[in-house]
């Protein structure tokens, strides 16, 4: 038996104990020994997702190590990964322009529009970080991109979002450009997600 196979055994082991210090350090060896040996990867992942399995709809569900298995086999799953990429981009992009199309409805002047902006998106920001524990495994796969594609994209998030607020904020008045907008929200759109991110662990 291999010193890797040594050391997954005792990191499926950790795992269904109830010490919750020995499960954080047993999903940390499993996702190290997914990321370097690829002949044992399939097993780790395994292990991770009966960890996350036998948890779900319990109080554990929301302990760091779930957390952290969570986490890895989104990233290991290149079709997971994008759909939490996706959401957490697409969800953004939906805030920023919610909180700008309010701005410029409830505001007066550009200092008051700029206030009103800013705190709309601060009140959907703190409704979104209530609900932190669901987003958290997606957050931790956009964490891990390289640090270049995550400005790539961040800047895409922004630059879609002007154009969703261009289509709201034109539709009632203007339909012709509303729908310029949404061609170039498309556009925007098939850059961002026509290829799946790719990630360290993937």
């Amino acid at each position: 038996m291999t010193h890797a196979h040594e050391d997954l055994e005792q990191a499926a082991r950790a795992l269904s104990g109830t010490d919750a210090g020995a499960q954080t350090e047993g999903v940390r060896a499993l996702i190290r020994i997914a990321r370097q040996d690829a002949a044992d990867r399939r097993q780790a992942l395994a292990a991770l997702e009966e960890f996350v399995a036998g948890h779900r709809g319990r109080a554990g569900y929301r302990s760091e190590a779930v957390q952290d298995a969570r986490t890895a086999l989104c990233a290991f799953d290149p079709d997971r990964a994008v759909r939490g990429v996706v959401a957490l981009e697409v969800t953004a992009a939906a805030m920023l322009a919610t909180a700008a199309v309010t701005g410029h409805l409830l505001g007066g002047t550009g200092l008051t529009r700029v206030l009103v902006t800013v705190t709309v998106w601060m009140v959907l920001w703190a409704s979104v970080a209530a609900f932190r524990r669901f987003w958290r495994p997606y957050l931790g796969v956009w964490a891990i991109l390289s640090e270049p594609a995550r400005w790539c994209r961040a800047l895409g998030v922004l630059i879609l979002a002007v154009f969703l607020t261009g289509i709201v904020r034109n539709a009632p008045t203007s339909p012709s450009i509303a729908l310029l907008f949404a061609a170039a929200a498309g556009a925007a759109g098939w850059l961002l997600w026509l290829r799946k991110p790719h990630t360290p662990l993937s």
